[in-house]
């Protein structure tokens, strides 16, 4: 998984973060389940988003 920060000036910045997304669709299609973890992160967390290709 690529982790990026965005410093408070608005900057990525790239560091030596991981992460990991684990995810569960149910059988008719109509939810996903999912747990993200991350680690080794230089600042604080205010929120994240998935990209699905």
């Amino acid at each position: 998984m690529w982790i990026q920060e965005v410093s408070p000036g608005g900057g990525a910045v790239s560091t030596g973060a991981s992460g990991r997304f684990r995810g569960e669709i149910s059988k008719d299609g109509s939810t996903i389940t999912y747990t993200l973890s991350y680690s080794g992160l230089e600042g604080t967390v205010a929120q994240a988003h998935i990209h699905f290709a």
